[in-house]
């Protein structure tokens, strides 16, 4: 069930606008931004991703969920596994949040793999 559950909200964050916000699942109030951009790389919890001209870090930790898919199908990844060949320069969306030090904190990473020809 949890598989299903991930999957359909890395579904959303491919059909939401990068500018949007959001509020949590839990009703606290706490807006969700969205990013989009290609990731340059991950190393000891942090995710890397070149927005336009600039690179910006996400704190990423036990609660963020990350994710692939193709537009058809994909699967849940273990977030250490994002530093892999294969996802990086990839298309990828983020949903975070601000922490109590204006850290950005990702909560669903969610990399678009296309389909090979």
């Amino acid at each position: 069930m949890k598989k299903l559950l991930v999957l359909s909200a890395a579904g959303v964050l491919a059909f939401v606008p990068a500018s949007a916000t959001a509020e949590t699942p839990s009703g606290s109030g706490i807006a969700v931004k969205l990013a989009k951009g290609k990731t340059v790389s991950y190393t000891a919890g942090k995710l890397r991703v070149k927005t336009g001209k600039r690179t910006v870090p996400y704190a990423v930790d036990a609660k963020t969920v990350c994710s692939y898919g193709d537009g058809v199908s994909g699967g849940i990844i273990r977030c250490s596994h994002l530093s892999k060949r294969k996802y990086l320069s990839r298309s990828v969306r983020v949903a975070w949040l601000n922490d109590s030090k204006k850290r950005r904190v990702a909560r669903v990473v969610a990399v678009e793999m296309p389909k090979k020809k």
